[in-house]
């Protein structure tokens, strides 16, 4: 009995009327998206060959430096990364600014 005498305390307190306009207000989203989503056409071109056309080529030389000193040339170029043969591992490496605004180095192993 007392769970009857709660939920009609909790009827009469709340508006029944503003509790369905906020239930149609909700389904009329709801039903919005569902026939927004429908009229988008799906496309599948999981069979196609993608063309991935080069719009530039660009050919330099790499000096052997150290990190900081090709992050010291990224920033001079204003540029977001930077390659270069790494002085103490012989190797390309690539540096990159990072979003937090620090720096990122990339190694790779062949």
């Amino acid at each position: 009995m007392q769970y009857l005498k709660d939920r009609q305390e909790y009827i009469d307190r709340y508006d029944i009327g503003t509790i369905e306009e906020c239930l149609k207000w909700y389904w009329d989203i709801v039903n919005n998206f569902k026939k927004h989503r429908k009229n988008k056409e799906f496309v599948d071109n999981s069979d196609e060959e993608f063309d991935f056309e080069v719009v530039r080529s660009k050919k330099f030389a790499i000096k052997p430096m150290a990190v900081e000193e090709a992050i010291l040339q990224m920033n001079l170029l204003g540029h977001s990364f930077f390659m270069f043969s790494n002085s103490d591992s012989k190797k390309v490496n690539v540096v990159y600014r990072r979003k937090a605004g620090n720096y990122g180095l990339i190694e790779p192993e062949f």
